[in-house]
């Protein structure tokens, strides 16, 4: 009974973590990066008659994963009656928690609730999963998925139940229909390597391996046969060949990026970590200590292989991102939970603690303290910063006078936060000198959790503020009233489209005294047009953006010579496009 209640309120601190660190504050960053609107268009498209199957950002480009995180965020904003950034992100802040609990019942199961309280916080508050969390991006769907894939494959090989079995097929179709094959390679992967561990087929066997994979197969295949008969030719070379095939084996024909090394990968799984990478060392070396009583049967050899099977995996790929790592969080996380309940009752005293967690413990401290010193001045209406930046380099730059008019606005609920962050890094240094792995790790968490916080209301929201397309699109709306008569110059802009709230029709021909009378353009563009086309257009003064999105620096301009008779909207470039894309989309 005691264990039971223990488990109930050790559940209900995750679900008050996730909501206060992941729920709270999803719509108060606008978006800025070229990401999320590229998968915001998907939905807007789907809700604006584009159909379910396979809608095309903007009218025009395919999309690059199969639907399922496009289709919740549709399902969302319908029930919600707005596709914004609140709709679009909350798929993935309710994906992480679902994946967070997966990760806590089985930390519950294999060793009780405090390893399970710690496994779900640790994954809750690693650097990378909480960006996916909070981001409209396909990775946290993938990732819940074979979340509930590979860790219902270990509970089902621990403990047995249909329930885990149905979890670890039900996972893997998810994942499938999030971002394609991976989502069943990996699983397969998993099974296949516990069967070198365990030198025999047993385990795939008790799978139902067939029966499984075919029911997987016919949930994904589905979708991939109507969108090849929807798409044809176009839809097989890019969602197939080049975002499966070509994205791993890498070839001249895959030009879009992410070629790096192994050393790449693993600096960024160790950066998207944070702040657990300081705890996983003496984890580690706790596994190596008991490595000659470690049978094949042992959760914790399960988990090791989970990481390396993932790790591995996009080693061997050629195209590589941190993110991609995501799948093998969890398994990191259920370690650190195991070694924290070994470390509350065990005598040892990892000394990693003391002679590294403690210095970096102390200067993280000292950094907090810094800025809650900085937020205390501006609160007191001195400006540290801008006087700082006049004595160091003579001037005040934009950039620093933005970071100043951040802490400026928010000063009070800055200092708050930073002084707790510091106090508790100063917990967290004392506790790592003594060398008490469950103190470290509830200290360490008092001290991100407020930066978490920071970070995610105020300072964040105000550099997405500063760089978003939406202020671009407000001062076209400004400038042209309620013209809708814009079009983009050979590239569209995906922030610029989702914030117009329709089609915005790309003009890819030379510019002419026939062409469209406004056309928003990138800088890079502009500046490669030739002298006789500029002289047919002119700049908009003051409609211009910074760098961002997916096309950097906008400007906006406008045709000065036309030719009589002239018809933009029935332009030849308009070939093909939806009869929708002059109306207006969803409510902003």
């Amino acid at each position: 009974m005691a264990t039971r209640l223990g488990a109930m309120a050790a559940a209900l601190i995750v679900l008050v973590s996730w909501a206060a660190l992941q729920l709270w504050g999803l719509e108060k960053a606008p978006f800025h990066t070229k990401g999320e609107p590229r998968e915001a268009l998907v939905v807007h498209e789907i809700l604006s008659g584009g159909g379910w199957v396979l809608p095309r950002r903007n009218g025009i480009e395919l999309p690059s994963k199969p639907p399922l995180f496009h289709w919740l965020g549709a399902v969302t904003a319908k029930v919600t009656g707005r596709v914004d950034e609140r709709s679009i992100r909350l798929p993935s802040a309710v994906l992480s928690g679902a994946a967070a609990l997966m990760v806590f019942a089985t930390g519950v199961l294999l060793w009780g609730p405090r390893a399970g309280l710690v496994a779900s916080l640790a994954l809750l508050t690693s650097f990378e999963w909480l960006r996916a969390a909070t981001s409209a991006r396909v990775d946290m769907t993938l990732s819940a998925g074979l979340t509930f894939a590979v860790a219902g494959l270990l509970l089902f090989r621990s403990r047995g139940g249909t329930l885990w079995l149905i979890a670890a097929y039900a996972g893997s179709a998810w994942a499938v229909l999030s971002k394609g094959p991976i989502g069943l390679a990996l699983p397969l992967l998993q099974v296949l390597a516990m069967c070198v561990v365990d030198r025999r087929l047993t385990f795939p066997r008790q799978l139902r391996l067939g029966r499984g994979i075919l029911g997987v197969a016919l949930i994904g295949g589905l979708w991939y046969a109507l969108a090849l008969f929807k798409g044809g030719e176009a839809f097989f070379t890019k969602q197939i060949l080049t975002e499966n095939l070509w994205r791993f084996v890498g070839t001249a024909r895959f030009t879009e990026g992410h070629r790096h090394s192994v050393a790449y990968l693993f600096l960024a799984l160790l950066a998207g970590l944070l702040p657990w990478t300081l705890l996983l060392p003496s984890a580690g070396a706790a596994l190596w200590r008991d490595r000659h009583t470690l049978s094949r049967q042992d959760p914790r050899v399960f988990l090791i292989v989970w990481i390396l099977i993932v790790f591995g995996f996009y080693a061997v790929a050629s195209s590589k991102r941190g993110v991609y790592l995501l799948a093998l969080y969890p398994a990191a996380a259920l370690l650190l939970g195991w070694w924290i309940d070994q470390a509350c009752v065990a005598v040892a005293r990892p000394r990693w603690l003391s002679h590294v967690v403690a210095p970096i413990a102390w200067c993280v401290g000292a950094i907090c303290a810094l800025l809650a010193l900085v937020a205390a001045a501006e609160h007191a209406g001195s400006p540290l910063i801008v006087a700082g930046a006049r004595v160091a380099m003579g001037q005040v730059r934009p950039e620093v006078q933005h970071v100043a008019t951040i802490v400026a606005g928010h000063a009070g609920f800055l200092l708050s936060l930073f002084s707790i962050a510091a106090v508790a890094a100063v917990v967290t240094a004392l506790a790592a000198r003594v060398q008490r792995g469950g103190l470290v790790f509830a200290a360490l968490l008092l001290c991100m959790t407020p930066v978490i916080v920071a970070v995610r209301q105020a300072i964040l929201p105000a550099v997405a503020r500063a760089t978003t397309r939406r202020t671009f699109v407000d001062s076209i709306t400004r400038v042209l009233g309620g013209s809708r008569d814009v079009f983009s110059y050979r590239r569209f802009d995906y922030g610029v489209v989702f914030y117009w709230g329709a089609h915005m029709p790309v003009f890819k021909e030379q510019l002419s005294a026939s062409g469209p009378l406004h056309l928003v353009v990138a800088e890079g563009d502009w500046s490669r047009v030739g002298a006789i086309e500029r002289r047919l257009y002119e700049r908009i003064p003051g409609v211009e953006s910074d760098r961002g999105g997916n096309l950097g620096p906008l400007i906006l301009i406008q045709r000065v010579a036309t030719s009589p008779g002239a018809a933009t909207s029935a332009h030849p470039s308009n070939a093909g496009a939806p009869p929708s894309e002059a109306e207006g989309g969803l409510p902003q």
